[in-house]
């Protein structure tokens, strides 16, 4: 069966800090992302891995880094697959920066307003199709087997209504994906379908 794995990044410097940092390369993963790192290449070792891809942000890159080498598989890096950009949030990490995020993320994932964006950065809209575009290259890549998509938590909780038929915008507000959290999706001829959410059975 063909198969993809969205796979969120390791905890990184920023996450640590609660940095809401969308800078590119951006910061390195901390030392327990490095761990995570390596705990997802056991976990993913027995897979019919074909494909790794990666955002254009180092933590993304380095959160398959230990299983590429063990697989022996290069990293594709791709920049449509990054975090959403934040405008004028980065790279705060007070309280008020926090619920204004927040405030963003309702009026994308509750109120329906796709083209909501802070000053400087990016709509809903915008990170979906650039998102998608990507995913459309990373499936017309390979046969069968699975590919590997390392990404980021809010630009999955933004496409993952968009792509999957089971996932919904009021579900992915309330389900963030931890790191190295796994979106794991079955692709069949009749399109692509959720087996799960971050452990959470859907298809």
């Amino acid at each position: 069966m063909k198969r993809l794995l969205l796979v969120r990044h390791g905890e990184s410097e920023a996450n640590v800090i609660h940095s809401l940092d969308c800078a590119v390369p951006g910061p390195a993963l901390s030392p327990l992302g490095q761990v995570q790192a390596l705990a997802l290449a056991e976990l993913l070792a027995g897979e019919d891995i074909r494909l790794i891809c990666a955002s254009t942000m180092l933590r993304a890159q380095q959160t398959v880094t230990p299983l590429a080498e063990r697989l022996g598989l290069p990293i594709t890096i791709r920049d449509g697959i990054r975090e959403f950009n934040v405008g004028d949030l980065h790279p705060r990490n007070d309280r008020a920066a926090h619920i204004m995020l927040d405030e963003l993320m309702t009026s994308w994932l509750l109120n329906g307003d796709r083209n909501a964006f802070r000053p400087g950065g990016e709509s809903s809209a915008e990170v979906t199709a650039r998102f998608r575009s990507v995913l459309v290259d990373v499936l017309a890549s390979y046969v069968d087997g699975t590919a590997v998509v390392a990404t980021h938590g809010g630009a999955l909780r933004l496409v993952g209504p968009v792509l999957l038929a089971e996932v919904t915008t009021e579900f992915t507000y309330k389900n963030h994906v931890p790191n190295t959290g796994i979106v794991d999706i079955a692709v069949t001829d009749a399109g692509l379908v959720c087996r799960s959410w971050a452990g959470i059975p859907l298809g």
